[in-house]
């Protein structure tokens, strides 16, 4: 698609249409990630080979150092501080296996969970169903804080699957800093109004 619409310094559009679009070979494009030698899939295939031979799992430290790599700024507490915040978890990603990837693929969320839990790793994909389906029952129920949670969390949920599913939890670290002191002022101007309009709506509630 990047191919499509942009042209070759990648900083202009090639005018290209839905025409051109409907002729993109996606199944093709599908097959050539399962037989690329340094591709996505490919990728995924040997670093879960190489956990599996080892059994260095990383038990989900990788969200911690995830976490620190994407919050903590270098640039204000000096990078070997930042360094010496994170921890050494020791997993190779690919081992002894000399694997090279692709310079611009992944190594996919399948990858990843199972270099967290082994087999076990699809807790994680068990999490996120869990939890999108909780916030996606409420929005059906009409809660306008569940639907603007759902239309926030369903792009890092996608992207658990090619590149890793640290990307979907720490999304709730912006929904905490972000969303939700928006939120709470929304409610506390709400009520504000309510009560100026209707006395005895502070009333009620202070009862």
């Amino acid at each position: 698609y990047r191919h499509t619409m942009l042209e070759r310094d990648r900083t202009t559009w090639t005018g290209a249409g839905i025409r051109e679009i409907l002729d993109i070979d996606y199944v093709g494009n599908l097959k050539r990630n399962f037989e690329e030698p340094g591709g996505d899939v490919i990728n995924a295939v040997y670093r879960i080979e190489a956990v599996d031979r080892s059994l260095k799992l990383d038990y989900w430290l990788s969200l911690y150092d995830a976490f620190i790599f994407n919050y903590v700024p270098a640039q204000f507490v000096g990078r070997d501080f930042k360094q010496s915040l994170m921890r050494d978890i020791g997993t190779s990603d690919y081992g002894e296996l000399r694997h090279v990837p692709i310079p611009g693929t992944t190594k996919t969320g399948l990858a990843d969970a199972f270099a967290s839990f082994w087999y076990f790793g699809l807790i994680k994909f068990f999490l996120i169903g869990l939890i999108l389906s909780r916030w996606y029952k409420a929005a059906m129920r009409g809660s306008v804080t569940a639907e603007i949670i759902v239309i926030l969390l369903m792009f890092p949920a996608l992207l658990s699957f090619p590149f890793d599913t640290d990307k979907f939890f720490l999304q709730f670290v912006i929904l905490a800093v972000f969303l939700l002191p928006g939120l709470a002022l929304a409610r506390r101007r709400m009520q504000f109004q309510s009560g100026r309009r209707y006395p005895w709506f502070r009333t009620k509630n202070a009862a």
